[in-house]
């Protein structure tokens, strides 16, 4: 089964590319949806609070021996 967490390990995995380009990705997402601005808002902040589980950045820092960041730097 794919899911959203699935696809968030594809893209660091096998695209490289890094956790702070596919939070770009993310974040450039919400921002440009057709909602309107007070909803893009909530949705921002609801995915700052949510955003890739732990479990996958965990593994991809581990996998890759890099050190850890937070998301806020990312954002």
């Amino acid at each position: 089964q794919i899911t959203i967490e699935h696809e968030y390990e594809h893209a660091l995995s096998d695209l490289k590319l890094t956790p702070a380009q596919l939070t770009q990705c993310v974040f450039n997402a919400a921002r440009s949806t057709f909602l309107n601005e007070d909803e893009k808002k909530i949705l921002v902040q609801r995915l700052i609070s949510t955003y890739i589980p732990s479990t996958i950045m965990e593994n991809h820092f581990q996998n890759n021996n890099t050190s850890k960041t937070t998301l806020s730097q990312h954002v």
